[in-house]
């Protein structure tokens, strides 16, 4: 928890360790009108390599995927899908590997896709999904070979479930950080988009439907057309699994954002449009395939291909976005002729980060190339061109930003040091899976991908209110926007049963400390470590703790009411030894820090030298309050079905408390600070 900074600072979070398409246009009006900055390459590209051509020149190269080695990055993959010529594998320097079972003629195959790690007989396993003539076809990958085994449920392949009309061309994967499964967005020419579930417990994988298009799903599914304009056809699509988000391109209409859960809407959001539209994007009328580049946490990039007709503006362009919410745009450029040709009217694309070796050391840009010629000779059959990605983007990622919330419109900006101008406010809720929800001017930086059993229990802004450290109770710290991390907790030093509760940012954002249940303080950075209760037996667990008002001391509140001050932190009176309908949640101190308020998870308030600004205590809830913050000249409350309660001056900015979430909400975290300089 923060402690009470001056009007400039984001106050403090507050949580509970008790708590463990039809397309509609709804477009955030141009969050891609001003760029995001770093130290990006400048100018076009050339590539490195190329792979081997197809067999004729009717044959068409169509969609690659970059397949990741884990064991050894150099002996990675480039994938294929070349229609007439089936699914095809590369290694890193473009010779084509023989494979044998693998999808081949009749099928011509249209689209595939990569995920490490998808459980296959109970174990983790490297896998390809290929989709061709509206089949489905599911292989094995042996790291240790290179090789691929056929795990199709049926030899001839598998037909979506509960389809509607035209065949499936596309596919992109998906792995859940909240359920752990794995998922295939598979989408037609007409745009029909379907989101499957993958089961490989028998050995081989079958196919189950939880979202999206459907002819006789049970239980019904709605329907999923990601087209808005009648006609218009898809291009490509790419899953952030990290961010649960799904990028669509729309060839005439620009680049769709959805979220990747089954639960999420069939909704999406325009990140980006034509240069043509209103207002005018950066696209071309074009837009095809998508490639998504992980350099961190968060952080790294989303690249189109946007190629416009033959020696139109656009001619052969791609385009770079921050990963980042908001997505803002960073750059165009071209993949120019050099050893090898240029890319040119680009379909699929596939990016990947990390030492692949050679002239990859950085990670590699695949592009489809259509006119695979040389020197103005006749073109021949086609191919994939192979890119360094340090040619194209800075490999450590783009700068941080952020964006300004006008109504219906997100404008990202890059962080500037920051002038003391007109308030923002809001505030943050984050669930118990590690997902964000934002309010008001409080932007989302990113959702916690937690490991299995781990729970998300407290979310900290930083002191620029452009980012926020989200903690979890095995003590991994998650650093969002412009948080930095600064270490996890070392689970060796914690006993049998204890557990993370809060963290707490110092003023600087240099440095934080982490609490536990017994009342353990572990600091970080430049926080200070003051003394702690972890030698101490305790009446009831600590859930929640917060610094003094200049950040020398720390308060802790424990379950039972009990109060315990470190440093300068002044004792003003506790509940610990009084009864109590329900136990404290969360200890908030007042505007000037002279005083503090104790909320108990029936919205019940104790106002030790802090003024009484009033309570939920005889109103009947639906769930539990799971953590307060302060709030302009008072308090504001969470529940865990994301209910909000303010009792302060503040604009109320919403809750989620008519449509709550599938996991409980347990913390809260309020945004009062300057806007960032324009």
């Amino acid at each position: 928890m923060s402690a009470t900074r001056p009007h400039t600072m984001p106050a403090a979070p507050r949580r509970t360790i008790g708590a463990a398409l039809g397309l509609v246009l709804v477009v955030a009006a141009a969050p891609f009108l001003s760029p995001a900055s770093a130290a990006q390459p400048t100018g076009d590209a050339q590539a490195t390599a190329e792979t081997a051509a197809t067999s004729a020149a009717t044959v068409k190269t169509s969609d690659p995927a970059i397949w990741v080695n884990a064991t050894d990055p150099t002996k990675s993959l480039v994938l294929g899908a070349n229609n007439e010529d089936g699914l095809v594998t590369y290694d890193l320097t473009g010779a084509k590997l023989a494979q044998a079972g693998v999808t081949s003629p009749p099928v011509a195959v249209s689209g595939v896709d990569t995920r490490n790690g998808v459980m296959l007989s109970g174990s983790p396993a490297s896998m390809a999904m290929s989709v061709g003539n509206g089949m489905m076809h599911f292989y094995a990958i042996d790291p240790a070979t290179q090789k691929l085994t056929d795990k199709t449920g049926a030899a001839a392949g598998i037909a979506p479930p509960d389809w509607g009309q035209g065949k499936i061309s596309t596919v992109c994967m998906y792995q859940s950080p909240v359920s752990h499964n794995t998922y295939a967005f598979v989408m037609s020419n007409d745009g029909e988009m379907e989101q499957l579930q993958l089961d490989g417990s028998s050995g081989k994988f079958t196919v189950t439907t939880v979202r999206g298009y459907h002819a006789n799903a049970t239980p019904t599914t709605p329907a999923w057309d990601v087209t808005a304009v009648a006609g218009s056809q898809p291009g490509g699509c790419v899953a952030d699994d990290e961010m649960q988000t799904l990028y669509v391109a729309e060839k005439t209409v620009g680049i769709w954002k959805f979220g990747a859960e089954p639960g999420d809407p069939t909704t999406g959001t325009l990140i980006d449009t034509p240069t043509t539209a209103t207002p005018a994007g950066h696209l071309s009328t074009k837009t095809l395939g998508l490639a998504l580049a992980k350099t961190g946490d968060g952080a790294g990039y989303l690249i189109a291909s946007s190629p416009d007709a033959t020696g139109g503006p656009l001619a052969d362009s791609f385009m770079v976005y921050d990963r980042a919410a908001g997505n803002a745009f960073i750059r165009s450029f071209h993949v120019t002729a050099g050893t090898f040709d240029n890319c040119q009217q680009t379909d699929g694309i596939d990016a990947a980060v990390g030492n692949l070796g050679g002239t990859f050391t950085a990670g590699m840009f695949v592009c489809q190339d259509q006119h695979n010629q040389t020197s103005g000779a006749p073109a021949t059959n086609q191919n994939y061109k192979m890119v360094p990605l340090d040619r194209i983007v800075d490999p450590t990622g783009p700068a941080v930003t952020t964006s300004t919330t006008i109504p219906s419109v997100t404008t990202p900006t890059t962080v500037p040091t920051q002038v003391q101008v007109p308030n923002r406010s809001g505030y943050w809720m984050v669930g118990a899976d590690g997902r964000v929800y934002n309010f008001g001017d409080a932007n989302s930086y990113g959702d916690a991908t937690l490991a299995t059993g781990a729970l998300a229990v407290d979310v900290e802004p930083t002191p620029t209110g452009n980012g926020y450290w989200i903690v979890d109770n095995m003590g991994h710290v998650f650093a969002r926007g412009d948080a930095t991390g600064l270490g996890d907790v070392d689970r060796s030093i914690l006993r049998p049963g204890e557990f993370v509760t809060s963290l707490s940012s110092t003023a600087t954002g240099k440095g934080y400390w982490v609490f536990t249940t017994l009342g353990r303080a572990i600091s970080f950075g430049d926080a200070v470590w003051y003394g702690d209760m972890s030698q101490v037996k305790l009446n009831g667990p600590v859930l929640d703790s917060i610094p003094s008002a200049d950040g020398k001391g720390y308060y802790m509140v424990a379950s039972d009411g009990g109060i315990f001050t470190f440093g300068d932190a002044v004792f003003k009176g506790s509940m610990g030894d009084k009864p109590l309908n329900k136990p404290v949640q969360s200890l908030v101190p007042d505007a000037d820090g002279s005083g503090y308020w104790l909320v108990a998870s029936d919205g019940g308030i104790f106002a030790f030298d802090a003024p009484f600004r009033g309570s939920m205590g005889a109103v009947k809830l639906n769930k539990p309050v799971t953590g307060m913050v302060r709030f302009g000249n008072g308090y504001l409350m969470v529940a865990e079905d994301g209910g909000i309660f303010s009792f302060s001056d503040k604009k109320f900015f919403g809750s989620l408390g008519d449509h709550p979430p599938a996991n409980p909400i347990t913390s809260v975290a309020v945004l009062e600070a300057p806007a960032a300089a324009q």
